[in-house]
């Protein structure tokens, strides 16, 4: 049995008691929303042009390119999917409107897109690491077919992982009076109110897809720099100066590499939280 908003004002007080204030409060509202659409318009328009740009230029069909456009689709799949509905919440936390099919969608797609964003960037370090530690490896699995084999994969295992929070989000509704089947239907929030018994998902998520990344990084990272220092040390002693100048080329090469994959990892942070 479903029970419209009731003109009591019982009923409304018990929802806000067990859902929380229906909005933000207006100032902080507007603030988020602000901040919230200026970072939609930008990804938006930035992740669009790093995939116009790579698809109408040959020459960047390279395998860190592929990386690139990756990393910019899952981004403006989380954009899309994603910071919409945050935004929405700041205003209108409940009812949700759009059924529970959608419901389970948009967790499915952020999700997964959160977690292709992660495991793009772990990839594309990882090979920016052999290449500048293990160069003679990395160029027997050289290929553009490796990369996409590889960024395929990276969406199987991220949709695969993002099932578990499609399945447990759904749409929730109190009853009223309590311990009864009076359904409040002004009461619908989606969410993931609940877990597996025993398999706690968002912990287990923290750790795969946020932890134990960043701790693989920082060691390819540490390793990365160590490996340059040293080649900057042996080309200093060399004396020679033509050599010197290709080695302090590629030196600086692999520097700005570094602080591309630091900047790439600290947005994708920014998006996983």
């Amino acid at each position: 049995m479903c029970v419209n908003k009731s003109n009591t004002l019982d009923t409304w007080t018990y929802v806000q008691m067990n859902r929380g204030a229906q909005q933000q409060p207006l100032e902080m509202a507007i603030l988020l929303t602000v901040v919230n659409v200026l970072i939609f318009v930008s990804g938006l328009l930035g992740n669009t042009a790093v995939c116009i740009v790579i698809i109408k230029h040959r020459s960047l069909h390279t395998a860190t390119n592929y990386y690139l456009f990756n990393l910019a689709i899952s981004d403006l799949t989380l954009l899309v999917f994603g910071l919409p509905n945050d935004v929405a919440l700041y205003w209108h936390q409940y009812p949700w409107t759009l059924g529970d099919s959608f419901c389970k969608l948009r967790a499915l797609l952020s999700e997964t897109a959160s977690y292709v964003s992660v495991l793009t960037i772990v990839a594309f370090s990882t090979e920016r690491y052999l290449a500048i530690c293990y160069p003679l490896y990395l160029h027997t699995m050289s290929g553009l077919q490796r990369a996409i084999r590889i960024i395929a994969c990276l969406w199987l295992v991220a949709f695969c992982s993002a099932l578990p929070f499609s399945l447990y989000t759904k749409v929730d509704y109190l009853f009223y009076p309590p311990n009864s089947t009076n359904i409040l239907m002004e009461s619908a929030f989606c969410g993931m109110l609940s877990q597996p018994d025993g398999v706690p998902l968002t912990e287990i998520s923290t750790l795969v897809f946020f932890i134990i990344p960043m701790l693989a990084i920082a060691v390819q990272y540490t390793k990365m720099a160590l490996e340059i220092s040293k080649t900057t040390k042996k080309t200093l002693g060399k004396g020679l100066k033509g050599s010197v100048h290709r080695d302090s080329r590629k030196t600086q090469s692999n520097r700005s590499v570094i602080r591309m994959l630091s900047m790439a990892t600290s947005h994708v942070l920014k998006s996983h939280q």
